[in-house]
């Protein structure tokens, strides 16, 4: 058995490659990983037999786990690690399901991931040879997942949910609970988490963020009634008379009024018009409409409304 350890945390590779071993090596004490811990489980000897090794102390750490080699790995301890998992030879055994939310799993063609424990487990992506199979419920054949694979077996079941950033972003404000919900107000300011969220807002203060704002602007020859407010990275808006567009699980729809009984009035996108306003958070971006028609021309009454609606399947 060669073991390498560091400082950081368990970074090297722990190997079973020689010698006379039992059938189940026990690796008892912790494995803090770090960037990446690789656990290289072969065969030992001349007969060709797959050695197995059994973590049973708690594997820790913000890395990943890579299982290669034609022997068993078995994780019987507690493990918390917050990176993904990989399979590429062999078999990784899992005795419960508490890999990390945000955790990619991936298996290789001819390795086998043995989720050795009942109910599901929710990772971030399922994927094979390095290629994410979307999402729903990935099990053995015969579990019933609405996936199943010949790389998976086991009682256990691998859930992907949706890929919907609010959540990694209600976690970042430390929002559980009902004050974590999407249509919950937890700092009551009139604005929900989902509007908090789509508008780049803080949902823990109830102070105006400044990052939207309207008034009468020139626009080429025009004035104009314009709207500048955030929206998520790579937006693309269309649409007659209102520009609408869905990105991440918001739908954002941009609608125009003379008397807002009715929002029928065409809206245009036009360059940024962003000075002096608060930088953005990372996801987010500047975007500028405005009401068609010039003032005073198109009328003595003008209005611009952002509207935002959960567009999650």
């Amino acid at each position: 058995m060669v073991v390498g350890s560091s400082n950081a945390g368990f970074v090297a590779t722990l190997r079973l490659s020689g010698g006379t071993l039992a059938a189940k090596a026990t690796w008892s004490t912790e494995i803090p990983v770090a960037t990446s811990a690789t656990f290289e489980v072969k065969t030992a000897d001349a007969s060709n037999v797959p050695q197995n090794i059994n973590l049973s102390g708690p594997v820790t750490g913000t890395g990943s786990l890579i299982k290669s080699g034609a022997g068993t790995l078995t994780v019987s301890g507690t493990y918390s690690y917050s990176g993904g998992t990989t399979v590429t030879e062999g078999t990784l055994t899992l005795d419960s399901g508490s890999l990390s939310d945000t955790g990619i799993v991936d298996v290789t063609s001819g390795a086998v991931l043995n989720l050795n424990f009942a109910g599901t487990d929710t990772v971030d992506e399922f994927s094979i040879d390095g290629s994410p199979q979307g999402e729903g419920t990935f099990g053995a054949i015969g579990s019933g997942a609405d996936t199943e694979t010949a790389l998976i077996t086991g009682t256990g079941i691998l859930l992907v949910l949706p890929n919907d950033p609010f959540v990694p972003w209600a976690d970042g404000f430390g929002l559980a609970g009902l004050d974590a919900e999407k249509t919950a107000d937890p700092d009551k300011d009139g604005l929900s988490n989902f509007q908090e969220f789509a508008f780049d807002s803080d949902p823990t203060t109830g102070a105006a963020s400044g990052k939207i704002r309207s008034r009468i602007e020139t626009v080429g020859a025009d004035q104009a009634l314009v709207i500048t407010l955030p929206v998520r990275n790579g937006a693309v808006f269309a649409g007659t008379p209102a520009k609408a567009s869905t990105i991440d699980e918001v739908l954002y729809t941009i609608e125009g009024s003379n008397n807002l009984a009715a929002f029928d009035q065409g809206v245009s996108e036009i360059a940024v018009s962003a000075a002096g306003m608060p930088s953005l958070s990372t996801g987010w971006s500047y975007r500028s409409f405005r009401l068609n028609g010039a003032i005073p021309a198109r009328g003595a009454t003008g209005f611009l409304r952002a509207d935002v609606a959960d567009a999650t399947p």
